[in-house]
């Protein structure tokens, strides 16, 4: 009785076969990449959505929207550029503890984009870090190891409202990534391995709004992966954000997310509950406040924010936030800012 793979006859088929067989075992020895997959989450970005504890599924549009839901896009105001930086952090914790704690490492700039009704292009720094561990101080020059690992993120999202009022939403990203490790040991020759990635992310949202009420869902890294040359295949955290908003007069307006974060390995999914407030006493003025937790029963889980916007939003907005998180048993104080300026419309 034939099998449904017969045996090849000839050296040639035994050839091909072990060939085969040999580009087999190269893939599957590749080694993990160790990289913990909460380094592919990025800063939180936009100081509007971070004083008001990082709410954003249900939120108005703004230059930041691809990031919390992509569907928000169709309720964008105008053309505007925005430039986000994380500004300074203050705390009693050595320099570098806190940066460990950021996947930025103290870098500021956080996010660039240009978005305009429907429609948005972005670039974001999501890992930037060298890390450096002396394992000899009597020797540090020649007893050492050093990690180092840049991702960015280029996107663009797209928005389209459907006839019966909501609006749908889609992104696409290309990741880029490159990683350096070095080992040095005196009498050791010194090791070291660069390993570039590349990738692609893409995000899909749903936002409606009916009256005072506007509620959204999104789902971030819906397909999250690099590929590189030297490790197995990451995948990038799964992200889902449903939110609700309440906007009883346009000074005022109340809102509200919950997130879900689905890791791989060994890293513990993550819930969180966002709760942000808006108020706008005056034109030039806009005041907020919120929090964030993944359970509001632990202060040291629980991180708080505030800010506010100034300026004439016809020429300029500037964005202002203040968060405090507990590190290790520390507070830590995370200052933002985002700078907002509208760009004229094309005539058509």
């Amino acid at each position: 009785m034939r099998g449904v793979f017969p045996f090849p006859k000839n050296g040639r088929g035994w050839g091909v076969l072990l060939v085969l067989f040999g580009m087999t075992a190269v893939v599957s020895a590749k080694p993990r990449s160790g990289i913990s997959p909460t380094k592919f989450s990025g800063n939180p970005v936009g100081a509007r959505f971070i004083g008001m504890g990082e709410v954003g599924a249900a939120l108005s549009g703004a230059p930041q929207s691809p990031v919390y839901n992509p569907a928000s896009l169709g309720e964008m105001p105008g053309t505007s550029f925005a430039a986000d930086f994380q500004v300074a952090q203050q705390s009693d914790l050595p320099e570098e503890v806190l940066l460990k704690a950021s996947s930025l490492s103290g870098k500021k700039l956080s996010y660039l984009g240009f978005a305009s009704q429907g429609r948005a292009v972005f670039y974001r720094p999501l890992t930037d870090y060298d890390n450096t561990v002396i394992t000899d101080e009597n020797d540090p020059a020649n007893n050492y190891s050093q990690d180092s690992l840049r991702v960015s993120q280029f996107g663009i999202s797209a928005s389209q409202e459907a006839e019966k009022g909501y609006s749908v939403g889609l992104g696409i990203s290309y990741i880029g990534a490159r990683r350096g490790t070095a080992v040095a040991e005196t009498g050791v020759p010194p090791e070291l391995e660069l390993a570039s990635g590349n990738g692609f992310a893409v995000d899909v949202g749903f936002r409606d709004r009916k009256g005072d009420v506007a509620y959204g869902l999104s789902v971030l890294n819906a397909v999250g992966l690099i590929y590189w040359d030297k490790y197995k295949t990451d995948q990038l955290p799964l992200t889902v954000r449903a939110g609700l908003g309440f906007q009883p007069a346009p000074i005022f307006g109340f809102y509200s997310d919950y997130e879900k974060k689905f890791y791989t390995g060994d890293t513990k999914d993550t819930d969180y509950w966002h709760f942000g407030i808006e108020m706008a006493p005056v034109q030039w003025l806009v005041l907020r406040t919120g929090a964030m937790s993944e359970n509001f029963n632990d202060k040291s889980k629980t991180d708080f924010s505030w800010g506010f916007s100034f300026g004439n939003p016809k020429k300029y907005l500037m964005d202002v936030s203040t968060k405090t998180r507990k590190v290790e048993g520390e507070r830590v104080h995370q200052f933002d800012m985002s700078i907002v300026l509208p760009l004229p419309a094309s005539r058509q």
